[in-house]
C-alpha cells in the first residue's frame, strides 16, 4: 500500500537535527525549525488513511521516499503500538522511539541532518513541492 503527502519547500529549511524530520502544514517556519523539510504539507498525522494508520499501531515497517526535482533520499521507519496519530498540523518521523500525538513513525533510519544534501538544497526554495511516498 501506499500513501502520497505533498509539501513545499521554506527559505529557512535548514535540516540540521539529528534525531528527527518533520513536514508541517504551517506555512511559514524560522531559523530554529532544524528539523522541519517541509511546510504547506497537505497531510498531518490525523489525515492520514485508515489503511495507513492500522498498519503503524501494528509496528509495521514503512519505506519513506522524500522527492524534490532531481534529487531524492530513502528512509525505513517503524510504527508502534502505541501511536495516537492525532496531531492536526505536523508529521515528525523520529530516531528514537519516543512517541507522541505528532509522531508517525520511530526508529528511523535518517534524521533531516542525514538526508542528501542536494535535496535539502532544494528545500530552501519555498515554490519547490516535497514529494513524500508511504510504502507499507
Amino acid at each position: 500500500m501506499i500513501e502520497r503527502i505533498t509539501a513545499y519547500g521554506h527559505q529557512c529549511v535548514t535540516s540540521k537535527h539529528d534525531t528527527t524530520l518533520e513536514f508541517t502544514k504551517d506555512r511559514n517556519m524560522t531559523w530554529e525549525g532544524h528539523c522541519i523539510v517541509g511546510v504547506r504539507s497537505d497531510k498531518s498525522c490525523h489525515d492520514l488513511s485508515e489503511g495507513l494508520k492500522t498498519a503503524l499501531k501494528a509496528g509495521k515497517r514503512l519505506i519513506i521516499k522524500l522527492k524534490s526535482g532531481s534529487a531524492s533520499d530513502t528512509i525505513i521507519a517503524y510504527g508502534h503500538p502505541h501511536l495516537t496519530l492525532k496531531d492536526r498540523k505536523d508529521i515528525v518521523i523520529r530516531k528514537s522511539g519516543f512517541v507522541d500525538d505528532r509522531t508517525l513513525a520511530v526508529h528511523a533510519t535518517k534524521s533531516s541532518n542525514s538526508l542528501d544534501r542536494e535535496l535539502v538544497r532544494n528545500l530552501k526554495n519555498p515554490r519547490q513541492k516535497l514529494e513524500v511516498v508511504i510504502e507499507y
